[in-house]
């Protein structure tokens, strides 16, 4: 109990996500408690949409990182080529897809009137 206590207290305080009630249940210091519970659920979703977006477009440039040097590399293979060009190929296509993801996313969140924390 303690230990779940913990762990919300510390996502809370670390993450900057209202994930605890308004008010206390019984026994619980009233540190733990959250003032705005309301929104807790489009700050949950912003977080994890922000994060895997984030994540997606991080992997797709080092992707198409990963695939230019191979296409350097492979100089007179013709298959070492024909794979870096591949790689360079998908992970464009990766990263237009995610930045479109990351539109429609945007103005889903916004239409539900979702503010972005502030970094």
């Amino acid at each position: 109990m303690i230990l779940k206590l913990l762990n919300l207290f510390l996502v809370d305080r670390a993450l900057a996500i209202d994930v605890l009630p308004n008010s206390a249940p019984k026994g619980v210091p009233s540190a733990f408690v959250s003032s705005n519970s309301s929104e807790n659920l489009s700050k949950i979703i912003g977080f994890v949409f922000t994060f895997t977006i984030a994540i997606s477009g991080g992997i797709f440039v080092i992707m198409l990182l990963v695939g230019g040097v191979t296409y350097l590399t492979g100089a007179g293979n013709d298959e070492q080529t024909g794979k870096g060009k591949k790689m360079m190929i998908d992970a464009v296509i990766g990263i237009f897809i995610v930045l479109i993801s990351w539109a429609i996313g945007t103005y889903i969140l916004v239409s539900f009137e979702y503010q972005a924390p502030k970094i």
